[in-house]
Formats: structure tokens, sequence, C-alpha cells
């Protein structure tokens, strides 16, 4: 269940807010500004880290399978938005292993089946065809869309 809803006024103006429960019960929400300038103001940190806080998940075991674990319109949303923006949103899963310590891998890009499945938006968003052939590139090179510690 999900619906779409004007927002009220809140501390930055918004285009709307997304609202509804995920498959296992818990809140989902995405509030979009009317200006993209809003997700780039410290002030809003805190804001826009717990809208876009979901578990990072991946497909067995395997790190560049890592994905966001919502509700597709606001997965949709966050990996056009790190198309549109690149470095401003990250996938981030620390996995914690006894014997070594830690590993963080960070997704800096969609998956490239991500980018295939839409690639007629893209093509309008980005503008040309040239712009969507790097897009699939950075996309399926993981020296690109991704960075492992």
């Amino acid at each position: 269940m999900f619906s779409i809803r004007q927002s009220p006024e809140y501390t930055i103006r918004t285009l709307f807010l997304l609202h509804g429960k995920d498959n296992e019960g818990r809140d989902a929400q995405l509030r979009l500004p009317l200006s993209f300038a809003s997700f780039l103001d410290g002030a809003q940190d805190e804001m826009w880290n717990r809208m876009f806080q979901r578990g990072a998940k991946r497909q067995n075991r395997n790190n560049r399978t890592l994905f966001i674990d919502s509700l597709t319109p606001i997965s949709d949303i966050f990996y056009l938005l790190q198309i549109l923006a690149p470095g401003m949103l990250l996938i981030v899963r620390v996995d914690e292993f006894d014997e070594i310590g830690e590993e963080e891998t960070a997704r800096a890009l969609p998956s490239a089946e991500w980018v295939q499945s839409h690639e007629s938006d893209l093509r309008e968003v980005l503008g040309s065809e040239q712009r969507y052939q790097f897009l699939v590139a950075a996309a399926g090179d993981f020296s690109k869309s991704f960075k492992s510690d």
C-alpha cells in the first residue's frame, strides 16, 4: 500500500510526500523537495538520512548485488538521484567477520540491470544516447560503481 499526497509545510518546501508501509509493515516515506538545493542543505542531513536509511541488502553474500531494501517507488527515486548527482547518495553495507574485522562496501550507482530496465526513461532524462551509454558502462564497471574497505 502506497499513496502520494501533497505535503504540508515542513522546514523545507516539498513537492510531494510518498508515504506507506513496506512488506514488513514498517513505515516508509519519501519527501521530495521543490528545489534540488535542499538535498545539499547540511541542516537537513538528518532528515535525508532517516528517509533513505533502509537496509542495504545483497543476494547470496555477493557485495556486487547490493540493493536498497525498500518499496519500489522509493528505491527508483533513490537510484535516479544517484544518477543525477553522482556521489550524493551511496548504498553502504558493513559486514563484520570474526577473524578479519569488518568490510564496508559502498555502491555509488544503481545496477546495470536497473539502468537497462529503465532505458527509455533514462534516455529522456539524460538527453542523449551518448550519456545513456556512459551510464550503462559506468554502472556495469565495478571499479567505478563500487568501493570496498
